[in-house]
């Protein structure tokens, strides 16, 4: 028999940890949304200024050439009146708060019966985490129809 008591305390610290640094609030995170600025290029032909509030892009400006223009620059930006959500970002926060569950379904005086069942138990946390991961690096497309929908796709424009 195993006691859960000292994995789940740290368990439970580093989910708390992570739910404490996360960019948007999760359930017993009330932290306000954290603004970073990015700049982003690639010379000659890219240079991305970016501010990220939470799970959204409040406002970008985006400078790229084309190769069959190479002396022709464009130009385009994102406005911080209609924001780019990310919801790549709200998908890794909801399998955070998955795996949270989990942790704080498990009693703390629970004795673990067999070694299966704590490997079963970190499983269940693991995968949500590596789910997580995925959705972040690799966000889920979008259906053609509901992407033209979204009203941020009416504000790229070409001052």
């Amino acid at each position: 028999m195993w006691p859960s008591s000292p994995y789940k305390l740290e368990t439970t610290e580093l989910a708390d940890e992570c739910a404490r640094r996360f960019p948007v609030p999760l359930f017993g995170n009330d932290n306000p949304q954290k603004t970073d600025k990015f700049v982003l290029s690639s010379p000659p032909d890219l240079k991305c200024i970016v501010t990220l509030t939470g799970d959204s892009i409040t406002s970008a400006d985006i400078n790229f050439r084309i190769q069959r223009q190479q002396h022709v620059l464009h130009r385009t930006c994102i406005q911080s009146e209609n924001p780019w959500k990310l919801q790549q970002i709200q998908d890794a926060g909801n399998h955070l708060q998955q795996a949270i569950r989990h942790i704080e379904n498990i009693d703390k005086e629970y004795m673990f019966k067999s070694s299966d069942e704590v490997l079963h138990f970190l499983g269940n946390i693991l995968s949500c985490l590596q789910r997580g991961r995925t959705s972040l690096y690799r966000p889920q497309e979008e259906d053609h129809r509901r992407s033209h929908e979204k009203p941020q796709h009416g504000q790229f424009y070409s001052p």
